[in-house]
């Protein structure tokens, strides 16, 4: 299964679209339950547009002029705290409630872009009152430039999981991303990458 939501875009503007994908692999499971396990990689994918970066604006109160004024081609610079929430939404799905989170930027992001995360789960450890969690990600442009890495330590609390739990069916397994671009993004360099999208149905 993929999520996608379109995001209407300013005439001339190219439509945000965010596409959301989970990878299963071996999943362990009881009575047909899901449970994430270490190693479980999930991505995200988003085009960014310049109505989003200005709504950004305001909200943030960050308008520096790379934000609010368009460059030679037209385009703003993305926030890097914008660019921070696709990690995020991958954790909103587990219930996840970080308590630290690390983000290096790497090259900047534009409107017209296309990004999209990797996200590896490095630590899923139950215990009586939560489970602790750790993930790492990376993520790549339109061109397979590393634009941003980071990770993120928290915990799912034990009744946010039985909630996941009870969602319904296991999203769809996607390709998965080299674990060199986790942990040393820049060997990418600027090498095209094509991005081929696979869906499939339901786990059964």
């Amino acid at each position: 299964m993929c999520v996608l939501l379109e995001v209407p875009g300013r005439k001339g503007e190219p439509r945000g679209r965010l596409e959301s994908s989970f990878t299963r692999a071996s999943l362990p499971a009881v009575r047909g339950i899901y449970t994430p396990h270490v190693g479980e990689r999930r991505s995200i994918q988003h085009s960014f547009t310049v109505e989003e970066v200005r709504a950004f604006a305001e909200a943030s109160g960050d308008r520096g002029l790379q934000h609010v004024a368009p460059d030679h081609e037209g385009r703003l610079m993305v926030h890097g705290l914008l660019l921070g929430m696709l990690p995020t939404r991958v954790g909103g799905r587990l219930n996840f409630l970080a308590r630290e989170m690390s983000f290096e930027f790497l090259h900047p992001v534009f409107t017209g872009d296309t990004v999209r995360c990797e996200v590896v789960l490095t630590q899923w450890e139950p215990t009586a009152l939560r489970t602790l969690v750790r993930a790492e990600w990376a993520c790549l442009n339109q061109e397979g430039v590393a634009v941003m890495r980071g990770r993120a330590a928290g915990i799912v609390r034990a009744s946010d999981a039985r909630k996941r739990s009870k969602r319904g069916s296991i999203p769809a397994a996607v390709p998965e991303v080299s674990d060199t671009l986790i942990r040393h993004p820049d060997a990418a360099g600027s090498r095209k990458r094509e991005h081929h999208e696979e869906t499939a149905g339901p786990a059964k």
